[in-house]
C-alpha cells in the first residue's frame, strides 16, 4: 500500500502541469476515498459493533467528499471551493486525532491524507487557463 499511495501522489504531483488532467485524476481519487466512506458508514449503521462507533477513519475518507467532486462536474465552483474548505478541515482534525494519540497514525494514511490536502487546495485556488503549477517547465 505504501508503494502505491507513494506512485498515486507523485502521478498527482506531475499532473499539476495539466489543469485538466490534474481534476480528473483527483476527482477519481477523492471520489474513490468517498465511496469507501460510505461504505464504512453503512457498516456503522447497520451494524452493532461498538468499536465502529468511534471510528476516525470517517474523516479521511469521508462520503462528503463525494459532494465536492459531483459540484466540481456540475460546474458549481464556489459550493466546490466550500466543500474542499470543509473537507481540509476534516483532514486537519485527523492530524490532531493522531497527534493526541485518539488513533494510531500509519504512513499510507499519512501518503492518502497528503494527497487528498493536495487535491482539495487545489480546487480551492484555482489558477487561470494561462498559469499552471507546472513545477517542471
Amino acid at each position: 500500500p505504501l508503494f502505491m499511495f507513494s506512485v498515486l501522489l507523485v502521478l498527482l504531483l506531475l499532473s499539476l502541469c495539466r489543469r485538466k488532467l490534474f481534476l480528473m485524476l483527483s476527482g477519481f481519487y477523492i471520489a474513490f476515498f468517498a465511496l469507501t466512506g460510505l461504505v464504512l458508514l453503512v457498516i456503522i449503521a447497520i451494524t452493532e459493533h461498538t468499536e465502529l462507533y468511534y471510528n476516525y477513519n470517517l474523516l479521511w475518507a469521508n462520503p462528503l467528499f463525494l459532494l465536492v467532486v459531483i459540484s466540481g462536474f456540475v460546474g458549481y465552483k464556489k459550493l466546490e471551493r466550500l466543500l474542499s474548505a470543509i473537507s481540509l478541515i476534516f483532514l486537519a482534525v485527523l492530524q490532531l486525532v493522531w497527534a493526541i494519540g485518539l488513533q494510531e497514525f500509519n504512513p499510507e494514511f499519512g501518503l492518502i491524507v497528503i494527497t487528498l490536502a493536495l487535491s482539495f487546495a487545489f480546487r480551492i485556488i484555482r489558477v487561470g487557463r494561462q498559469r499552471s503549477f507546472c513545477f517542471l517547465s
